[in-house]
């Protein structure tokens, strides 16, 4: 799974059965390039997908108009990160005891999970206003 939260109470997210690698993050943001006209500011963790060759020859060759501003949060704070507030209402909230027999079947109680979330975009700007997170002040 991958996502991108705004402030604004928008979600973006995609999933996959196999790892992601760094072509297919640098594709993710295409597509969240393609959906707004917005400049992109991503806030990452240090995970190295995201350190990926394929991820910086993006940013070299792609981002010549300079529409995705990164921050990296310093190493192991991934409390500081809006987005690891959806995993957190996703695990310990929608997904909470769910035990599927299927990959299939996981995907689609991820995907009704998302579905329901994407509709509630109050939640989703809380996100970014947690004590941790403190990214925007109430």
């Amino acid at each position: 799974m991958i996502s991108a939260i705004s402030p604004r109470g928008d979600i973006y997210y995609q999933l996959q059965e196999s790892s992601y690698t760094g072509s297919a993050v640098t594709q993710f943001i295409r597509d969240l390039l393609g959906l707004t006209s917005h400049q992109l500011h991503i806030i990452w963790d240090g995970a190295s997908i995201h350190r990926s060759q394929e991820v910086k020859d993006f940013l070299r060759t792609e981002n010549q108009d300079s529409r995705v501003q990164l921050t990296l949060l310093p190493p192991y704070s991934p409390q500081l990160n809006a987005a690891e507030q959806v995993w957190a209402w996703l695990k310990g909230g929608e997904l909470k005891n769910v035990c599927c027999k299927t990959l299939e079947e996981l995907t689609q109680k991820v995907q009704q999970a998302f579905s329901k979330l994407t509709d509630q975009t109050e939640i989703i700007r809380n996100f970014f206003t947690h004590p941790e997170v403190a990214f925007i002040k109430n």
